[in-house]
């Protein structure tokens, strides 16, 4: 049993194309439903720093799902996450590195 601290929902996007004159139109991100969930923080690096010397906070999440989807097809292999605190603030947008079902608890675990 999971204590529900906040929300993920995943990303799904439409293909771009091109617009009237032919030139190319970035696809659209839509967000799925919200899922319950409890997240907690696996490290936090505040002094983080990217390629062109901007500093930024870098964080990983564990998050656990009540949801069980043994082979993960529905939960673990989109590539985009939104996670939500239980006031419904975004806390960040992720690329989900690790999908985990948790056979002896049927839960699912989501490493970002």
């Amino acid at each position: 049993m999971i204590i529900p601290n906040g929300t993920i929902s995943f990303a799904t996007t439409t293909e771009g194309g091109l617009d009237e004159k032919g030139y190319p139109v970035s696809g659209a991100v839509s967000w799925g439903e919200e899922v319950p969930c409890q997240y907690y923080s696996n490290s936090q690096n505040y002094l983080a720093t990217d390629s062109n010397g901007e500093h930024h906070i870098q964080a990983k999440w564990t998050i656990l799902l009540e949801s069980f989807e043994s082979d993960g097809l529905k939960l673990g292999w989109k590539e985009k996450l939104r996670l939500k605190n239980r006031d419904g603030e975004v806390v960040g947008e992720y690329s989900v590195i690790q999908f985990e079902p948790l056979d002896a608890v049927r839960q699912s675990r989501i490493i970002v």
